[in-house]
Formats: structure tokens, sequence, C-alpha cells
């Protein structure tokens, strides 16, 4: 995904942007002022400053946007742990939900994709259903039962996930590379689930979110579906 750094004007807005959102949204205020005590701004600026560290510059300023508008209204746990949200979390919000930009739902979108993947004649709901079942491969979608069928919905949304940010970033999209061919000693499915993960590496760090800590890389594997168990993403 095409972003570039922004400024450490822009940066800096962005920390205060968030920092100020938390202060003052209803649901996290209480729990602002249970971190930031008045009698401490000294814990305040360290706290800004940390942010001002991490990957935030890197973030597509769409999603940026995005995560900011979600965090008061999904991110409530202050009101019962009087804890608040991390940035990994706030990366997290980063991912935006299909429907949140036009497209269909994650279930829906896997279900006409099982549905009409080897149907030439069907009218999309959206180019990035089309996409990606193609991606993911049609006749593995129409044909695979068992095990397959969980390690194939996992590379149709690791696939869909992609497209759905390149929609909320305003970009044309483009097909996720399919999987190279193999000697045959994995199944296709597995292969497939691979693949986006690796992908998903990848575009970690072209966004410059590779090394912001292992916990925020796998709050984001697990939003795309490839926390598999076991999986070290380090």
């Amino acid at each position: 995904m095409g972003s570039t750094f922004c400024d450490s004007a822009e940066l800096a807005a962005r920390v205060n942007l968030v920092f100020a959102t938390l202060q003052t949204d209803l649901g996290l205020a209480t729990a602002f002022r249970f971190e930031f005590p008045a009698g401490d701004p000294a814990k305040l600026r360290a706290a800004k400053a940390s942010w001002m560290r991490m990957g935030l510059a890197k973030v597509p300023k769409p999603l940026f946007d995005l995560a900011l508008m979600r965090l008061g209204a999904e991110h409530q746990v202050g009101r019962a742990s009087k804890s608040l949200p991390s940035y990994g979390d706030f990366l997290a919000l980063c991912l935006p939900r299909p429907e949140a930009v036009g497209l269909p739902t994650m279930d829906a979108a896997y279900r006409e994709a099982v549905s009409h993947a080897m149907n030439a004649r069907h009218r999309w709901s959206h180019p990035a259903v089309k996409i990606a079942a193609i991606a993911t491969g049609a006749h593995d979608l129409r044909t695979a039962d068992g095990y397959r069928t969980a390690a194939l919905r996992k590379a149709f949304e690791a696939h869909y996930e992609q497209l759905v940010l390149q929609v909320a970033c305003g970009e044309e999209l483009t097909p996720p590379r399919l999987a190279l061919a193999h000697d045959g000693s994995k199944p296709a499915a597995q292969v497939h689930e691979e693949h986006a993960e690796q992908q998903m590496r990848e575009r970690l760090e072209r966004e410059g979110l590779a090394g912001t800590g292992q916990g925020a890389r796998e709050q984001l594997l697990k939003r795309m579906g490839l926390n598999r168990q076991g999986a070290n993403h380090g």
C-alpha cells in the first residue's frame, strides 16, 4: 500500500488528536484522568513521546482517520477496567471492517465466493469479492471440504482484507498475488494460507509497522484471520 511517512508536524498532530480523543470521549475520559492525573503532566508528555516513536507516521491518513473515529465508539474498556487503549489497540482499529467502507461483510463475501466462484454469469456484489475469490481459487472454494474448508476461508479472508484496505485508502484494486506452484507435498489450502500470511508480513513491512511490537502485530494478524495456533509472527 503506497503510503509515505508524514512529516514531524503531522505526526505530532496525529498523536495530539489521539490523546485529545482519549481525554474527551465520554467512554474514555474517566480512564484518562485515572492514568494521567492533573498533577502529572510529565507522564502525559512521556506517553505522547512514546507514541511519536511508533509507526504511526506510516499509517495511511484514511486509516488513521478511521481508527480515530472508531476509538471512542468501539474501545470502551476504560469504563470497567480503567485502562486506556494501547498503541497496539489503536493500530488494530486502523483495519476497517468491510461494511464500514461499503463492501459486503466478511461472512457475506465468503458465502458469495463459495456459491458463485465458478459462475461466469454471476453479478458480483463488489469487484473486491470476485478478486478475492479468484485469488483464493475458484475450484478449491467450490470443492473443498473438511479441514481444507477452514484453511481456504482463512486464505479468502486474508485476500479480502487486503482489498478492503485498498478501498479504504481510495486505491485502485490490485489483485493479491496467486500462490506459487508447489511440489504437491502440501495441500493447496495450506499453500494459500501460507502465501496470504507472507503477503501480510510484506504489507506490515511496507507500512513500517513490522517493528511496532509483538502485541500489536499479533492483534493485526488475528484480525486478518492468520493467527494460527503456535505461530510466532515476530
